[in-house]
């Protein structure tokens, strides 16, 4: 329906219908106005919305401090934003706390992350830092345990003696960085039972999160 028909009204919310070609040319419009490269919006329907709150090491260490159960997921070098998401709303589902990311070397949180994300970043928060290993420190000084995932660990499985549990993700092609990784309490390995040796990070993490965070 062309011409920006408004549809039911609610107070927080201002719904428009546009005809297909008004549609594709509005999202190109605000593309360009947030900076973003453009890709066509399928399913017909967008929400332009206010952004995410991206918050600080500080909130991490709070929360350290005064919650006496805390979910840490941190991702170590994971720049797809198709495993990102899958991850994100993998979290969710388990509730997690706290997603702890880096600097220079993470994802995008591009409108097609989030529409792969299904909601997940709604759940949780996002912290992201300049160091990860600095933040691990600090985090295990207000009695958190950090376990890494790592192809290379001799356990795989672990019973976690704390309410307070971080969890680290690297990267599908060097997994964890060695720097993060000596800061870590230990590592886990998931064994494969069959010939393929390794799993996508998505779903490795759905796994480890299932074992550690159930």
């Amino acid at each position: 329906m062309p011409g920006g028909e408004q549809l039911q009204e609610r107070a927080d919310v201002q719904q428009v219908v546009l005809s297909r070609h008004e549609f594709q040319e509005k999202a190109k419009e605000i593309h360009r106005q947030l900076g973003l490269d453009y890709q066509k919006v399928r399913g017909g329907i967008a929400l332009l919305c206010s952004p995410l709150e991206i918050k600080g090491p500080e909130d991490l260490y709070s929360a350290c401090e005064t919650q006496e159960k805390l979910k840490i997921l941190i991702l170590d070098g994971v720049t797809d934003i198709h495993n990102a998401a899958a991850i994100i709303r993998t979290a969710s589902f388990y509730g997690v706390h706290k997603i702890l990311i880096g600097g220079r070397d993470s994802f995008k949180m591009t409108p097609s992350f989030f529409k792969i994300a299904s909601g997940g970043p709604e759940h949780l928060d996002i912290i992201q830092a300049g160091s990860l290993p600095k933040v691990v420190r600090n985090i295990q000084k207000r009695s958190v345990m950090v376990w890494a995932l790592s192809e290379h660990a001799d356990e795989d499985s672990i019973d976690p003696p704390s309410s307070k549990i971080g969890l680290v993700l690297g990267a599908e092609d060097r997994g964890v960085s060695h720097a993060l990784l000596r800061e870590c309490e230990g590592a886990l390995a998931l064994r494969p039972l069959g010939k393929s040796p390794s799993l996508n990070v998505s779903v490795a993490a759905a796994i480890a999160m299932e074992r550690l965070f159930s």
